[in-house]
């Protein structure tokens, strides 16, 4: 006759590999925190916060406002001719006819 093995049942199968999961998943979480708190230091330590960089921000696009309008300004000055008065081009051609 053969010798009956006793079954295992699923249950108790289950349970170790369920042990074992939660084990690794324990494992993980605590390195997942490891680094978040890794992260969180040089956040803290390296970056610069919203608030104060947006007075820096503003300083910054009020230079390119301002330079852009000189820009266009200067632009504008050299396309827009006022009535009666001769352009540079007209008074360096009539000095070279002299």
């Amino acid at each position: 006759m053969a010798s009956k093995q006793p079954k295992r049942s699923n249950e108790t199968q289950f349970s170790r590999q369920d042990a074992i999961d939660f084990a690794l998943m324990a494992q993980d979480i605590a390195n997942i925190k490891t680094k978040v708190n890794s992260i969180d230091e040089t956040l803290k330590d390296d970056y610069v916060k919203k608030e104060e960089f947006n007075p820096v921000k503003n300083l910054v696009y009020g230079f390119v406002v301002l330079i852009v309008v000189a820009v266009i300004g200067a632009i504008l000055a050299l396309v827009v001719v006022r009535p009666g008065e001769p352009t540079q081009l007209t008074t360096s051609v009539q000095t070279q006819s002299k």
